[in-house]
């Protein structure tokens, strides 16, 4: 029996806006279609609903130019006007999107490195932004309110204020177990990621999106996650022993200021980088990690190369965290050997800085992958 529908308030700002959508959530396409349409693996596990919309995304964005021929007065209604553009937006994920697109093992059941996939994280050539933003907007009523994506004042303002380097909108992230929908931020970036460090994706823009199969490529995917740190009060050291995550602290205390302590990327970010070593060897073929690539591209910033290496040799020196997240000795031993052969190929990273090299402008929070 099909529940009753209903209204709910998806969202609220203080002003009276409200958005009120109804339950339960519709869909009018199948993504698994979409997928098989766009030359993605089977193996992606759709069964969390930002990845469906992933997907959707993906497919509206290839096939942006022809969308107004079927739904002139719906992209009107959302946007006013008939037409979203005049041709296919290239649009590429990162964050735990590209790892679920690219690693069999960050899909498997029950498997190690599998996570909850809690948001999409997307970017695009800047010029086309304000395009993909429109875009977005027009999903809910072109493919089911599953896809709703919706700006309230105050994501108008955060977006004009970027200036056309980054575009935020609203969406739905989960539906509790009683279908109450529940809404989440997604940031349009553009050409960079910029966070602790700045990555560079204009290359992999400028190229057809079926190339990295619609994502930044292995070598940014990886770079992203380990551009992640952090200074805390040394207070916070007791905390992250009582909580299990003491294999977070990087080993700076020698030589940084003596009140702080620094730490590594979260462990939903280790995941994502174990599946990427396990199922992917070092080389320049076809979804190979590309670790000459990665060295040229550290090689120019020394601040980023000590970040990075400080993440990786992280991992290395905690084998039996692998262990506990479900690795087999096997995978294990497959993950630190790769990660150990890239990192022969990164330059060292000897300085002693004893304050922060990373960018503390950006904070990583704001990005959920």
């Amino acid at each position: 029996m099909n529940p009753k529908p209903r209204k709910v308030i998806l969202s609220e700002e203080f002003g009276g806006t409200i958005i009120q959508i109804e339950v339960p959530l519709k869909s009018y396409v199948e993504p698994s279609e979409l997928r098989k349409e766009l030359g993605l693996p089977d193996y992606i596990n759709l069964d969390y609903l930002p990845m469906k919309r992933a997907i959707v995304t993906l497919w509206a964005a290839k096939n942006a130019g022809n969308l107004h021929l079927h739904n002139p007065h719906v992209i009107k209604g959302c946007i006013g006007k008939s037409k979203i553009c005049k041709e296919s937006l290239n649009v590429l994920l990162f964050g735990g999107g590209a790892f679920k697109i690219h690693c069999p093992s960050a899909n498997a059941p029950g498997g190690a490195f599998n996570r909850v996939m809690n948001d999409v994280d997307l970017i695009c050539p800047r010029k086309y932004g304000a395009t993909v933003k429109n875009l977005l907007l027009c999903l809910g009523e072109l493919y089911g309110s599953m896809y709703l994506h919706f700006m309230l004042l105050s994501d108008k303002v955060f977006s004009a204020m970027r200036r056309g380097e980054r575009w935020r909108v609203r969406t739905i992230d989960a539906v509790n177990d009683d279908g109450t929908p529940v809404a989440g931020y997604m940031d349009i970036l553009t050409e960079e990621v910029n966070m602790r460090h700045k990555i560079d994706v204009r290359n992999e823009l400028s190229q057809p999106p079926e190339k990295t199969l619609y994502t930044i490529g292995l070598e940014n995917m990886l770079l992203t996650k380990c551009q992640f740190i952090e200074e805390h009060p040394k207070e916070a050291v007791k905390q992250l022993k009582d909580a299990g995550l003491e294999h977070r602290i990087l080993p700076c205390n020698s030589y940084y200021e003596p009140e702080k302590v620094v730490i590594g990327m979260e462990d939903k970010d280790i995941k994502d980088v174990c599946a990427l070593f396990l199922d992917h060897p070092l080389g320049d073929g076809p979804e190979e990690i590309n670790g000459a690539r990665i060295a040229e591209q550290l090689k120019k910033d020394k601040k980023f190369r000590k970040t990075v290496r400080l993440n990786l040799e992280m991992i290395v020196n905690n084998k039996d965290l692998l262990r506990k997240f479900g690795a087999s000795n096997k995978e294990s031993n497959i993950i630190i050997s790769r990660i150990e052969e890239l990192l022969a190929l990164i330059p060292d990273s000897t300085e002693k800085w004893n304050k922060p090299w990373w960018n503390k402008e950006v904070s990583c929070v704001e990005f959920n992958h």
